[in-house]
């Protein structure tokens, strides 16, 4: 007689980080998500795999992994960057324009956020 321990892996085919696109303002903060699905198109569970989240300049944003497949975002400087979110090789992105224009005033990105 004799045991295995036999573990099922479910492939990422592929990966959406949402917001697409975000206009935030210096100082500020949002929040990503990321989901992972199946060859299948199914959603796969959250909080299994480890998730890499780079930005494209780290001058323009700061990055703090979250729980739960998230990472929040701050605006550092004016500027545009974006922000990569990868499981397993599988990556997608969000582009980020960070505008410094005071509270009270209307955010000026440019039509792209």
């Amino acid at each position: 007689t004799g045991s295995v321990q036999l573990v099922v892996a479910t492939l990422v085919a592929t990966v959406n980080v949402v917001p697409d696109a975000v206009c935030i303002r210096k100082g500020f903060t949002t929040a990503l998500h990321l989901t992972a699905f199946d060859t299948l198109g199914q959603a796969l569970p959250t909080g299994i795999r480890p998730i890499t989240w780079r930005t494209s300049d780290g001058l323009v944003l700061a990055l703090t992994s979250q729980a739960g497949d998230s990472v929040v975002v701050l605006g550092v400087a004016p500027g545009s960057a974006a922000v990569t979110g990868t499981i397993l090789g599988v990556g997608d992105n969000t582009l980020f324009i960070v505008d410094d224009s005071p509270l009270g005033e209307p955010l000026s990105c440019g039509g792209g956020g």
